[in-house]
Formats: structure tokens, C-alpha cells, sequence
């Protein structure tokens, strides 16, 4: 179950909170999928892992907060 926007921004304010500020937000969207060099990925395998409604959305809710 995706996290509610009010938990990521309670998220936000507790990291805030607790080191001043944000310097960073890394967003590694994904659900796993095979593993190895990107150069040998097939798209069928990019589209298992990274394509995914919502990791992605998750990701854009996540970064505008």
C-alpha cells in the first residue's frame, strides 16, 4: 500500500526536524526485477522493475513535498 501524502510529509518535517534541513532527495523507484548491467537489461525487464504506476507516482508525490 502506498504511503499518504501526509506520512511523507511527516516524513519530510521529521528528517527536517531532526538534521535541520534537506539537502537531498534520492527517489529509487522500482519494485526489484532482474539485476545486473544496464546495458544488458531488456526492455521487458525495465518496464518490470521501473515502469510501475506506483513506484513512479510514489516518486512524484514524494519529491514535490
Amino acid at each position: 500500500m502506498p504511503p499518504a501524502k501526509k506520512d511523507i510529509k511527516w516524513a519530510i518535517n521529521r528528517a527536517i526536524k531532526e538534521f535541520g534541513r534537506l539537502d537531498v532527495v534520492y527517489n529509487n523507484a522500482g519494485l526489484g526485477g532482474t539485476v545486473g548491467p544496464l546495458e544488458k537489461k531488456v526492455e521487458e525487464d525495465f518496464d518490470e522493475s521501473v515502469i510501475d504506476g506506483y513506484s513512479l507516482s510514489q516518486m512524484l508525490v514524494f519529491s514535490r513535498s
